[in-house]
């Protein structure tokens, strides 16, 4: 992550208290993280805005059990924008009004996730006698990590529990990003012609997005690891319930491993994008081994023309077996079809609909 810089002064957007506000400063438990997620009276949920790496997508939904889909649009990047951040983000920001007016949403609420590029991540152990304490050290921390002021970050931070390494400890997630990006993005937002009412880091919005499922009574202790394989990066997310307890951003996505396969191939990258996603072996040696189960498997298939479903499959041959098998029948149902003639003493449904009538 670049290092942030101090907002510069007359910054577009919000003042800093009300960044500082809708970043959560002082929200540092998971579930006073809701604001700007609750429904208004009809149901309907703010719009939901992600700067993502392959595109910006916008969604937003009506609260039910399950939530119910109100619209949803997706922005694609351009390829030439796809490793220039700074031009990338711009482009999405220009796009956003448009997407908006013609996406069919509702209402003028939003909420943002703020992206991986923009924003650090980090595990600490600290000691603090209160949560304003508490989030004083957790800025102070995050702000000597990265080389800049405290007052250039913003930042919000999550509470696991006591420190595995006891002395009175307790294990927390602290989330920061740039002053001057935040107050862009709710420019953005604003921009659009929409209210800003929360800006969430996208662990946060992540977890929140299954709270449907996870709020049950007997779901506070359950363990569920969440895994998001974006574009530019990934993340892997742990929760208990609702509570998250781990995040882990991982500077590696499907944008890199594209140019990998392009170098590798010598292809484009829409082209090598399109490879990736349909190969299931990634290494030559891996595929030809594949080929050669999947050409062996077949020719099982045609020594066993006349093998009866019910007798078990032969074992050893997994889902090459499997779909050298499927394609083998699709193959003799049609050639069965074609050349079959009509059973003897048989008519025609629409023969049979005459007698009946008559």
């Amino acid at each position: 992550m670049d290092r942030p810089e101090h907002a510069p002064a007359g910054v577009v957007g919000a003042s800093a208290l009300e960044v500082g506000r809708m970043f959560g400063l002082r929200m540092n438990r998971l579930k006073s993280m809701s604001s700007g997620l609750i429904p208004v009276g009809s149901g309907v949920l703010p719009i939901a805005v992600d700067f993502g790496h392959a595109g910006m997508k916008v969604l937003q939904l009506a609260a039910g059990d399950p939530p119910t889909l109100v619209a949803a649009a997706y922005e694609p990047t351009p390829e030439e924008l796809l490793d220039d951040p700074t031009k990338r983000l711009s482009w999405q920001i220009e796009r956003l009004p448009q997407v908006i007016k013609g996406g069919g949403f509702k209402g003028k609420r939003a909420v943002c996730a703020i992206p991986a590029s923009l924003s650090y991540c980090k595990h600490m152990q600290l000691i603090a006698a209160d949560e304003r304490e508490m989030a004083v050290l957790v800025r102070q921390t995050l702000a000597t990590q990265l080389g800049c002021a405290p007052e250039a970050l913003l930042c919000r931070h999550v509470e696991v529990g006591p420190a595995a390494t006891g002395g009175g400890k307790t294990e927390v997630i602290g989330f920061a990003a740039g002053r001057g990006a935040i107050e862009r993005l709710m420019g953005a937002i604003r921009g659009a012609k929409l209210e800003p009412v929360g800006m969430h880091p996208e662990a946060v919005a992540i977890v929140r997005g299954f709270d449907h499922i996870t709020r049950r009574a007997g779901d506070e202790e359950a363990t569920s690891l969440y895994l998001d394989l974006g574009a530019g990066h990934t993340s892997a997310m742990i929760a208990h319930g609702t509570r998250l307890v781990f995040c882990k951003p991982i500077a590696m996505g499907g944008h890199q491993l594209d140019l990998l396969v392009a170098r590798q191939l010598k292809v484009h990258l829409e082209e090598a994008h399109r490879e990736r996603l349909a190969c299931t072996a990634l290494t030559p040696e891996a595929r030809a081994a594949c080929a050669k189960d999947t050409a062996h498997a077949a020719e099982k298939v045609d020594a066993r023309a006349g093998w009866s479903p019910s007798v078990p499959a032969p074992e050893g041959d997994g889902m090459a077996f499997f779909r050298a098998a499927a394609a083998a029948a699709g193959k003799q149902a049609k050639t069965d079809a074609a050349g079959a003639p009509e059973p003897a003493g048989e008519a025609p449904a629409v023969a049979t609909e005459e007698r009946r009538a008559g």
